[in-house]
């Protein structure tokens, strides 16, 4: 969508000239985005956000709880291995998110043959995400950025 693009637009005000950039955008989908050294959007993966997968076990399952995204944010990260149905939900919902995200970096690196890309954190699950990530930095509004950009672009008499 074009909340991807934007997205792209401010990572290019923000990377070093010849850097590229990784971008990850958690909302109700989470998306890793990959923009190269030139500044151009390649493309990226697109999966469910953490909300969104807590609402689909919750929803097409006859008795999983819905998890809310509190539990997962709090001082204390989920355990890896739950004792019970709401601690393994909240382990599965909270660690398989960091580990598709973290694959998909990889991944996104290996393909493109990047080796020092700048990361990037945005969306409302970002900030859950950034613990996990510290060599990520975080940019709560990285599409309002990127709008504001392409506006002053294209209105550049607007005050």
């Amino acid at each position: 969508g074009i909340d991807r693009l934007l997205n792209a637009v401010a990572a290019n005000c923000v990377r070093s000239k010849n850097q590229p950039a990784l971008i990850v955008d958690s909302g109700t989908a989470t998306t890793v985005d990959t923009v190269d050294q030139t500044g151009a959007f390649m493309g990226g993966s697109i999966l469910p956000g953490f909300e969104l997968s807590a609402r689909a076990l919750h929803h097409y399952t006859a008795l999983l709880p819905l998890i809310p995204l509190d539990e997962l944010n709090g001082p204390k990260k989920p355990i890896p291995v739950g004792t019970n149905t709401r601690a393994a939900m909240q382990s599965g919902l909270y660690w398989g998110q960091v580990g598709a995200v973290r694959e998909l970096l990889a991944r996104s690196c290996r393909s493109f043959g990047f080796e020092n890309p700048l990361t990037l954190l945005t969306g409302g699950g970002g900030a859950l995400l950034a613990a996990e990530f510290p060599e990520a930095q975080w940019f709560p509004h990285l599409s309002l950025q990127g709008l504001a950009l392409v506006l002053e672009e294209l209105f550049p008499s607007l005050p």
